[in-house]
């Protein structure tokens, strides 16, 4: 798997590790790697990756790896290099002998509105570079793997919190100023978004791997969630309600009011299901950052 020290990364290993697999792992940067084997690779070293390849032999290959610095990855060219880098690891892998892919897409690729967001219904036009580059690295995919006869599932990931997640992002936008006793604003708290906490999207994506569906998977709830409600969740669980300010600005010219995931396929086909509630998850993130001193990682 690639991006294995990543936010999402991280919960990604263990599962695996759980179900028996004998996992190597990629990544840029030294990491607790637990009893993973660890590779040392740039992804964008086309040579290297094609070496990594042909060495390991994977019969599975699960992609997490993407640039994704919080307010640039939405526009950045690098997602034009990303598709490419991506594309020849896929290319190494069917022609090593590889039997299963996922790759991980974003709820980016969809056109966004106020239904439910279903796959194989639901539009696909997405309006940034980032949603176009992953939209077409899906499309090519499948029709790289459906040429070499190979399996190969697109998990589309919607929002996610917990341990290692950037401070600019929603969740540790609150949090981490209530740990020092500061103001915390929510904007935009009339918005709704399909948020899942970050371990259980790893359990998802290894179950997603170990089954034979095909096709595209949301990765989500499948709940919709009022940020409003969320931060004064969070507040509450923090016993710092009065520090929480919710705002709802007039964002209806650049952000939809709802965007939530259908899970029907996640839920029937892959038969998985979310192991934390909102509560539960929301306090395991507040420990967490608590106890790490908010540390962020990639």
């Amino acid at each position: 798997m690639t991006g294995a020290s990543g936010f999402v990364g991280r919960q990604v290993v263990a599962p695996l590790l759980r179900h028996g697999f004998e996992v190597h792992v990629t990544s840029r940067t030294p990491f607790d790697a637990s009893s993973a084997h660890e590779h040392r690779v740039d992804l964008f070293d086309e040579s290297a990756v094609s070496q990594l390849i042909d060495t390991v032999r994977p019969t599975h290959l699960i992609h997490l790896a993407w640039y994704t610095k919080p307010h640039e990855y939405w526009h950045s060219p690098l997602n034009t290099a990303w598709e490419s880098c991506s594309l020849h690891l896929f290319e190494s892998f069917v022609q090593n002998g590889g039997r299963r892919l996922v790759a991980t897409g974003s709820r980016a690729e969809y056109q966004w509105g106020s239904e439910v967001l279903q796959e194989g219904v639901t539009p696909e036009v997405p309006a940034t570079p980032y949603g176009c580059a992953k939209l077409s690295l899906q499309r090519r995919s499948e029709a790289l793997t459906t040429k070499a006869g190979i399996s190969f599932s697109w998990a589309r990931l919607f929002f996610l919190f917990g341990p290692h997640e950037r401070k600019e992002r929603f969740v540790p936008s609150i949090v981490d100023p209530l740990i020092d006793r500061e103001q915390a604003y929510c904007r935009n708290g009339d918005l709704f978004r399909d948020l899942l906490y970050v371990e259980d999207a790893g359990d998802a994506i290894v179950a997603l791997a170990r089954s034979t569906v095909e096709g595209t998977v949301n990765i989500a709830s499948g709940a919709a969630s009022q940020l409003g409600e969320v931060a004064v969740e969070i507040g509450s669980a923090m016993n710092l309600s009065q520090l929480v300010q919710v705002v709802s600005e007039d964002s209806s010219s650049t952000e939809p009011k709802s965007i939530v995931a259908d899970v029907s396929r996640l839920s029937r086909e892959v038969g998985w299901k979310p192991r934390f509630d909102r509560h539960d998850a929301i306090q395991r993130t507040i420990a967490w950052r608590i106890a790490q001193g908010r540390v962020n990682e990639a």
